[in-house]
């Protein structure tokens, strides 16, 4: 860092001068900037460039050719390879070809990288000279609880141990339980554009939606089991990755009857996105694992929609028991919260799911009101671009 830069940086410190900055945002080779259905990494970094170049920071960002960036795209792979290239053996050097080139062809001048690959770019980026954070968009490994055949998990874990001193943002406070010794820099919640979002006071369908990744961990089969057990029509939209295929077709193929339970496969467009959403009566999200954030359940509730999850993860921190949908305690073995909902497991599923059909309108339509101004109040772009800016010139100013 230059003279000129290190005296900006103390003033910054003294005065909460506001300083433009050279960003370089490094986000992943699988999927194009911004993505088109699923991909919720890439989609934070996309509204991160965004509002960055908005607020008048020069940013770069290394991605995939086939990405829309208006300005400053450098890229290795002019497509995105997809991510079904992670199940190939090969995926670590995909990953290592990208990162290398782009900690390569850093332009000039670049006050500080933001790492949005996780531990792929780790030992690459210690190496470096120039100031870098990483963002921490998966489940930490719990050291506690791994086995001999979580090879995998251990050596996450190891990689991340190795590593702890540097800097890291948390998307929710939830995710740091597993590893609270590493160096956090701030918790920094996901967020929305929301004119992308279109906020429906009073749905126009009447259905259960759930939208996602299809794995058990995101409770699929869960959630039809609820509508099943309620009655109720429940849409899914599922994007399914080629090695769970058959799983796909074995569990749950034989519960799509086209009576109750509708699958409609990957949604392709945020226009069928909002559509879907906005109409639902709610949003189900019977997590079975511990999820660091969720962007669905904000982008549920941005368009009005209620979101009843069980308690795990970050589910505690985004939802607002009563108030934005209900939380449920996955078990009577796994009791998180003293929630309205007093039952568990899919029993309190079903009384969510049935609160909310039974509802008053006018009560209802407050629940989605609520809904749209918890998303307004803490999960934009505009706050998450606000806190980042913050954790950048934190770690610039430290510098000497």
């Amino acid at each position: 860092m230059t003279g000129q830069k290190v005296l900006l940086r103390k003033l910054w410190k003294k005065c909460k001068i506001k300083i433009s900055m050279k960003i370089a945002i490094l986000s992943t080779p699988w999927i194009p900037l911004p993505p088109v259905g699923y991909g919720g990494t890439e989609r934070v970094a996309y509204d991160l460039y965004t509002g960055l170049v908005a607020k008048g920071h020069e940013v770069f960002v290394f991605a995939t050719g086939d990405s829309k960036i208006y300005k400053n795209l450098l890229y290795f792979y002019e497509q995105s390879v997809g991510v079904d290239a992670l199940l190939d053996k090969s995926h670590v050097l995909t990953y290592l070809n990208h990162i290398y080139h782009a900690l390569k062809n850093l332009p000039s001048g670049v006050d500080i990288i933001h790492n949005h690959c996780e531990t792929a770019a780790m030992h690459l980026l210690d190496a470096q000279k120039i100031p870098f954070i990483h963002t921490l968009h998966n489940i930490l490994p719990d050291s506690t609880n791994i086995t001999h055949e979580d090879f995998g998990k251990k050596v996450k874990h190891e990689t991340l141990t190795m590593f702890k001193k540097h800097s890291y943002v948390s998307i929710s406070k939830h995710q740091r339980i597993f590893m609270p010794d590493l160096n956090y820099a701030a918790t920094i919640y996901n967020g929305l554009s929301l004119k992308e979002f279109i906020f429906n006071e009073k749905q126009a369908g009447d259905y259960i939606f759930w939208l996602g990744r299809f794995s058990v961990q995101k409770g699929l089969k869960i959630a039809i089991q609820a509508a099943l057990k309620t009655e109720k029509k429940l849409i899914l939209a599922a994007k399914i990755h080629s090695n769970r295929i058959n799983l796909f077709e074995q569990e749950i193929v034989p519960l799509i009857d086209e009576k109750l339970i509708f699958h409609i496969g990957e949604i392709k467009s945020q226009e069928e996105k909002n559509k879907l959403l906005s109409h639902a009566r709610l949003f189900l999200f019977p997590i079975q694992w511990e999820e660091p954030f969720g962007l669905v359940m904000i982008e549920s509730m941005a368009c009005g929609t209620p979101v009843v999850a069980f308690a795990r993860g970050s589910v505690p921190e985004v939802i607002k028991d009563g108030e934005t949908g209900f939380i449920v305690n996955s078990s009577p073995d796994d009791i998180r919260g003293n929630w309205i909902v007093k039952k568990t497991g899919i029993e309190g599923l079903c009384e969510a799911v049935e609160r909310i059909y039974s509802m008053p309108d006018e009560k209802y339509r407050q629940m989605r009101r609520s809904c749209r101004q918890h998303v307004e109040k803490n999960f934009t772009v505009e706050k998450m671009v606000d806190e980042y800016e913050k954790v950048y010139q934190q770690i610039l100013s430290s510098k000497k």
